[in-house]
């Protein structure tokens, strides 16, 4: 199964997802209405004191929000979960 297919009718979330779209060729197929990309999620960017910012890295908002840093395969886990579940 393509993940086209798995992406269709859901709503993405992840951290700066126009890197993973772009990587897949996929920015076509899934709408921005569609996505929710938590490099420039504002609610995200105040609670870790960086709302004076565009877009927060990961590593900060990790350290702010979870108190620690967590690797960049947050978007990828989201598709793969996605993907498992549809039978």
């Amino acid at each position: 199964m393509g993940v086209c297919v798995c992406v269709q009718d859901k709503v993405l979330v992840g951290h700066a997802l126009h890197h993973d779209l772009a990587v897949l060729r996929m920015s076509h197929v899934v709408p921005v209405h569609r996505r929710r990309d938590t490099s420039r999620c504002l609610q995200l960017r105040q609670l870790a004191g960086l709302h004076s910012r565009p877009v927060a890295s990961l590593k900060a908002l990790s350290r702010a929000v979870l108190g620690e840093c967590r690797s960049h395969c947050l978007s990828v886990r989201v598709l793969t979960d996605t993907c498992g579940d549809k039978k």
